[in-house]
């Protein structure tokens, strides 16, 4: 019989494993932005309304740090992002185009590696360490992340020959932050100096001497390629002009909009870059976590980055954090890691292309697939530590109608209105309205979590939805919508206390609202005696009380509650249980069990003695002794006369002895009996859940007695903002939560939103369907006629900034809705240009 071996093709495998990556990686930031487990991602936002302005005629205007974007950084990629973010003005959008276009990145790595090794399983396995790449930052969306992408893309381009393609995504590269041009210029530097390396040797001008005649001629046969504009000189020329033509551009960019009170300079924080003391004394601030930094983010690829001349380009970033003094530049897991990951990617490639070029034709492949394996198990490694463990630890949670309300308000609001809200709800208010502030004066509309209100003086109430108010300045109709519906999540309250609590102590929306009340009250068997007591007893150290109690039923006494009072000073407090007493002679043998503590009246509780599971039978009459030590020594605690019980006094010796418990009776003297008994409360470690006659709700001033049992939920309706749950001395365990919503309203939640662990499966189905889906289109793109798509995307451009220019300056008036027609155009048409170029280019 033969075997069928199947042949994998690491390309499509390779896109298979892009698209998974991508998409779990979008779905836990979009889970948590709208659980609003954000951490204030204020940089999200701010390129977000950045871009949102601007289809309202500002100039990429935000509220923090406020201004023009272009005031701070120029990033003029944000106007080559215009036609993409038109499809959808969201935050979600910008996570699809930096995560699509970091993670992509992987794929001309591939592409490169496949070139260089000739070892298709090598390059899949390169090209994974950098998919996983545990220190590649994707949240929240910075426009300096987007030069990872372009510059591996740029340089793959290089590599290949694609002149116009590399020189595209090059631009494109140093638009993404105004510090690109130093990297772009080291870029230029590097294909000079290498040109100059290869074909004008040290040798030949060591040899100048010896043959000065023959060894100008070699140099003069070289120097004539400088004519070549391929050449590594030319286009290292060529970059360097670029890139300090941008680097100028930036600089009066932000001088302009800034109206000069910004430097470009100024951006390298915690330097001063005009004192060569200041550079020498910011260089040795934490030196070694700057070299850890650069450490860290080649360790993934084995630091075969530094067998490549091409690590030179990790250097700017380097240098430059190295006179720094703010640490976020070099602490990992910051985006500021875009500036070195992708050329330590790419000089990894070619690191193990030399060691490849070293080894013969026999051992290659084996030895280049162990190196692979090797930087790929090393990645998975850092990544389960770095990446999956903090996912486990604040796992993916639904999002229900409690955070669900700030999206279904802030569609009610102008997307041109100013706005305040909180900092973790910024990035949905700001995808409707980028006017929106988190801090700053008072402004049209604001929108709040009702446990946490603002002044709402002069406003109106607009709208409710889960646990989120929208007010509007100087509204006076009635709501909108009303679909207040929140949950507040269980408070646990302990035997002994007691209860006065407004539930409603935060802010409620006018109108009438049910309330439903859950309380789950269980514990322990507890027992109360003398709760009414309203006199009280002294006994100082001479003295001990002796009380004697029954029980109905057998029980294992956990511990026994004692409310006393003492006097100044530090005691030692004592307890025991004994099966007799004779007056003035102690059975030991009739103690079966005892217990103490020290404690200090300037921190007093009530004295809880442990028992630690005492049998105790019924009907059968047991001895509690309670008395103290110390100096002068005494204790008060309330008692009640009483005639159906008594007590015993009995004056006592304190000895020293070795007893564990402290200070043990030695000698008792005598007895009197008196009708007393204190005020005590037995414990039992019967876990029950009972009744609990001792709890009350009270709403607009009706109290009502709730008769727990176990798990209850109770439903009232209010058209105030008061209800009182209070109680007695708790026996047990009580266990509040409750949920409030509007009487008319309903609880509205986002189907997707409900269940993020079925979109999970569901992501991991599409990613298996990706690699035969890859294969399919692969074949079917041959009909597709390469011009004609340039030529429909090149059009669609010049039509979209066309239209949004004149738009921009109010010469047309035009719906949003076309420039969302016009940018899926795009979208679609580039789409279908890279499948196709990459298919004749491959």
């Amino acid at each position: 019989m033969q075997i069928v071996r199947y042949r994998i093709n690491y390309f499509y495998l390779l896109i298979s494993f892009t698209v998974l990556w991508i998409l779990i990686n979008l779905w836990y930031i979009i889970f948590n932005v709208y659980n609003l487990n954000n951490g204030g991602i204020v940089d999200t936002t701010t390129s977000l309304q950045s871009l949102l302005s601007a289809f309202y005629h500002q100039p990429f205007v935000n509220t923090v740090p406020g201004g023009s974007y272009f005031s701070v950084h120029a990033s003029e990629i944000l106007i080559l992002l215009l036609p993409f973010f038109a499809v959808w003005h969201s935050f979600i959008n910008l996570y699809i185009i930096q995560s699509v276009l970091i993670y992509s990145s992987s794929i001309p790595l591939f592409l490169l590696a496949q070139k260089k090794l000739h070892n298709d399983k090598a390059s899949f396995l390169m090209a994974m360490v950098l998919l996983l790449n545990p220190y590649i930052h994707d949240n929240p969306f910075e426009t300096l992340t987007l030069f990872m992408g372009f510059i591996i893309y740029s340089y793959y381009f290089f590599d290949a020959k694609r002149y116009i393609a590399f020189a595209i995504t090059f631009v494109i590269a140093l638009s993404t932050m105004e510090f690109n041009p130093v990297i772009g210029g080291f870029f230029g530097l590097y294909l000079i100096l290498l040109f100059l390396y290869d074909k004008i040797k040290i040798s030949s001008i060591k040899n100048l001497i010896k043959e000065p005649v023959e060894q100008f001629k070699t140099i003069k046969s070289h120097l004539s390629e400088l004519k070549n504009l391929q050449s590594y000189f030319s286009i290292g020329i060529i970059l360097l002009i670029i890139s300090v033509a941008f680097f100028y551009g930036d600089k009066y960019l932000i001088l302009y909009f800034s109206h000069g009170s910004h430097a470009i300079t100024s951006n390298i924080a915690g330097s001063n870059i005009s004192s060569f003391s200041a550079i020498l004394n910011d260089f040795k601030t934490d030196i070694s976590s700057k070299i850890d930094n650069l450490m860290y983010l080649n360790a993934p690829f084995l630091f075969l980055s530094f067998l490549s001349p091409l690590a030179f380009l990790e250097l700017p970033w380097f240098l430059t954090y190295s006179i720094s003094t703010f640490s976020p530049y070099w602490n990992i897991g910051v985006y500021y890691d875009s500036y070195i990951i992708p050329f330590a990617a790419i000089s990894a490639i070619l690191g193990l292309y030399k060691i490849h070029s070293m080894l013969g034709e026999g051992e290659r492949k084996k030895v280049v697939n162990r190196i692979a394996y090797l930087a790929l198990v090393v990645t998975l490694i850092l990544l389960v530590s770095n990446v999956i463990a903090p996912m486990v630890t604040n796992p993916v949670s639904p999002v229900n109608s409690n955070e669900y309300g700030v999206d279904q308000l802030a569609s009610l609001i102008p997307a041109n209105a100013k706005v305040t809200t909180g900092v973790n709800e910024l990035p949905i208010v700001s995808s409707h309205a980028y006017n929106t502030w988190f801090y700053g004066p008072e402004n049209n509309y604001v929108l709040f979590n009702i446990t946490n209100p603002p002044n709402l003086n002069n406003y109106g109430f607009l709208a409710a939805s889960g646990s989120y108010a929208l007010y509007e300045k100087g509204y006076t109709g009635k709501p909108e919508l009303n679909n207040l519906n929140y949950t507040k999540a269980e408070a646990t309250y302990y035997p002994e206390e007691r209860l006065n609590i407004n539930l409603l102590n935060s802010y409620v929306p006018p109108g009438n609202n049910n309330i439903s009340l859950h309380l789950r009250y269980s514990g322990n068997d507890v027992h109360t005696i003398n709760s009414n007591a309203n006199k009280s007893l002294f006994l100082n150290d001479s003295y001990a009380m002796v009380y004697p109690f029954k029980l109905n039923n057998s029980e294992q006494l956990s511990n026994i509650v004692l409310d006393s009072h003492m006097t100044y000073g530090y005691y030692i407090l004592q307890s025991m249980i004994t099966t007799s007493f004779h007056g003035t002679q102690l059975n030991k043998s009739s103690i079966i069990s005892t217990d103490s503590y020290g404690q200090n009246q300037y921190n007093m509780i009530d004295e809880n003695f442990n028992y630690k599971n005492v049998q105790l039978n019924s009907n059968k009459t047991y001895y509690l002794w309670l008395w103290s030590s110390g100096d002068p020594g005494g204790l008060t605690f309330p008692v009640e006369n009483t005639t159906n019980s008594h007590s015993y006094v009995a004056k006592i010796y304190n000895g020293t002895g070795t007893d564990s418990y402290g200070y043990s009776i030695s000698k008792i003297y005598s007895s009197t009996e008196k009708k007393l008994a204190p005020r005590l409360t037995f414990v039992f470690n019967s876990d029950k859940i009972h009744k609990a006659s001792n709890i009350y709700v009270s709403i607009g001033g009706k109290t009502t007695e709730l008769n727990v049992t176990g798990n209850s939920v109770y439903h009232f309706s209010t058209d105030g903002k008061d209800i009182y749950v209070n109680s007695t001395v708790l026996n047990g365990t009580l266990g509040i939560s409750y949920t409030v919503s509007a009487s008319n309203g309903r609880e509205v939640v986002n189907p997707l939103l409900q269940h993020p662990y079925i979109i999970l499966a569901f992501i991991f189905i599409v990613s298996v369907f990706v690699y035969p889906v890859s294969s399919l289109v692969n074949r079917n793109t041959n009909g597709l006629n390469l011009k004609l798509i340039e030529i429909s995307l090149i059009i669609s451009i010049i039509v979209f900034y066309s239209v949004f220019t004149l738009y921009y300056y109010r010469l047309i008036s035009i719906d949003l809705i076309y420039f969302k027609i016009i940018g899926i155009a795009i979208a679609i048409s580039f789409f279908l240009f890279i499948l196709r170029f990459n298919k004749n280019k491959q």
